[in-house]
């Protein structure tokens, strides 16, 4: 591995540094690591990356990581403090910050947008709110509990976790 990423090409490179992204933008990640990481020099990684994505490898570890930011304030519970932890930032303030700049809202603000059309269907409709995630120890969980809209009246919350094994 380590002999093959000192023999790519530029364009392999920026593809590898881009796979790399998408895979790790939950921990800390620099341009100088990136360069570390693969063995390239900062000015010919940044310009290639630009070259070939058209957006700043800086840029665009913030976009990976606030699309999953969108994902996790979607399809889970969790706290803007743990997605932001799961995203990579190590602070949930600078999460929301760089949230609000993107979206133009607050990630609580988004969360309730994007649930909100659960409850404005029929009114005399049974909503399934289903969720599905797993964690980093390959735990996977299921989120269920249906709703009367007429009565607004939420039934329990069901829980299935299972992990996979082989």
């Amino acid at each position: 591995d380590l002999s093959n990423r000192m023999n790519l090409s530029k364009n392999e490179l920026v593809s590898e540094v881009h796979r790399y992204i998408q895979k790790h933008y939950d921990q800390k990640l620099t341009i100088d690591d990136l360069c570390r990481q693969f063995f390239c020099s900062r000015a010919s990684l940044t310009r290639k990356f630009r070259e070939t994505y058209h957006i700043s490898i800086h840029d665009h570890i913030c976009k990976v990581r606030l699309e999953n930011g969108c994902r996790l304030l979607r399809t889970t519970t969790l706290s803007i403090g743990e997605i932001a932890f799961s995203c990579g930032y190590g602070d949930q303030n600078y999460f929301t910050r760089a949230f609000c700049r993107t979206y133009g809202l607050t990630p609580m603000q988004y969360r309730k947008k994007e649930t909100r059309h659960l409850f404005d269907q029929d009114s005399n409709a049974q909503i399934d709110n289903s969720a599905q995630a797993h964690d980093k120890m390959g735990f996977h969980f299921h989120f269920r509990s249906t709703t009367n809209a007429a009565a607004n009246n939420p039934a329990p919350i069901q829980l299935t976790a299972w992990r996979l094994i082989g």
